[in-house]
């Protein structure tokens, strides 16, 4: 499918399976939504076994046995044990990632080694790991156990907007996150935030604000936070300027000297916002290689359109 073979395609979730009415063992067509996400279009009924049978959602977690739950009515399902041992890694792997703690060489394997051998049972509990710790397992020689240990180190201070992301409140994104970092400017003052004080922020909602609130309320946060002012972590102050400040940027295709990530944490740090998609509230669109039909709908908006070499300019100016 446009040059690749794909192998997995995304539902979204159990109500769009029932809309598509797709069974196992069905046969689909696909397409790239966005010329990027592989999505399966529709079934063919024609060709379905006689005995396929209907997708039903477990009642309970296939891991821990605890219950399966749909939060707040919405569509998706998810296990209602915190301690679940996959909700754990996906929590920590969400933390050290590209828009949260950035931290290189602690991949998806890593995180689970870690979980399985007891070592860690928050992102927070990374900074009190030592070489002796990594040295006895699997994949880790003397070298790359010194040089995991030392890029987790370089990690203990950390800009608002991603230690927001890091902490994989509910509903909030990075453009959200900058929002709030530049509205409340530290964390202490979030995390004391209202729901009125939420519903300020532009594209910040009741369903944002009332997570956010509840989410800062429980005990579980309280006790992470503890544990990173424990460890010393550092989350500087929200910016509310910058050269870029009330510009929105969306970027389609490859970048050059740089990654898409690289590019929008440029724009957040200067001031500015991310946008996913191409709408007329944004001021510059980012064409790089293989650029797909973001770049064709800022044309047919007029919006301005800039080559990565350009905007490595006005980052840079």
């Amino acid at each position: 499918v446009a040059g690749s073979t794909v192998s997995r395609a995304t539902l979204h979730n159990a109500d769009e399976i029932a809309r598509k009415d797709v069974r196992v063992g069905d046969t689909v067509i696909i397409h790239k939504a966005g010329d990027i996400i592989p999505e399966i279009v529709q079934v063919l009924p024609k060709l379905r076994p006689k005995a396929a049978k209907k997708f039903v959602m477990p009642k309970e977690c296939p891991i821990c046995k605890s219950k399966v739950v749909q939060i707040d009515g919405g569509v998706a399902h998810r296990c209602s044990n915190p301690k679940c041992f996959p909700v754990l890694r996906e929590q920590i792997i969400h933390a050290v990632g590209r828009q949260g703690f950035d931290i290189e060489g602690l991949g998806d394997k890593i995180v689970e080694q870690l979980l399985q051998e007891g070592l860690i049972k928050t992102p927070a509990d990374l900074w009190d790991l030592t070489e002796g710790d990594l040295t006895p397992l699997e994949r880790f020689a003397d070298k790359s156990a010194q040089n995991l240990i030392q890029e987790i180190g370089e990690r203990k201070t950390i800009e608002l907007q991603r230690f927001i992301v890091a902490l994989g409140v509910p509903n909030v994104g990075t453009v959200t996150a900058q929002d709030l970092a530049k509205e409340f400017r530290t964390l202490k003052k979030l995390t004391k935030a209202s729901a009125e004080e939420l519903l300020s922020i532009d594209g910040v909602g009741e369903k944002v604000a009332d997570g956010i609130v509840e989410f800062f309320a429980a005990d579980d946060t309280k006790l992470l936070l503890k544990r990173y002012g424990d460890i010393g972590m550092e989350v500087l102050s929200g910016k509310s300027g910058g050269k870029l400040a009330g510009k929105t940027f969306v970027f389609t295709g490859s970048m050059e000297g740089m990654t898409r990530d690289e590019a929008k944490q440029l724009v957040l740090g200067l001031g500015g916002k991310v946008a996913s998609s191409v709408g007329k509230d944004v001021d510059y669109v980012v064409v790089g290689g293989d650029a797909g039909s973001k770049a064709k709908k800022a044309l047919q908006l007029g919006l301005k359109t800039i080559k990565p070499t350009e905007f490595s300019r006005l980052v840079s100016r």
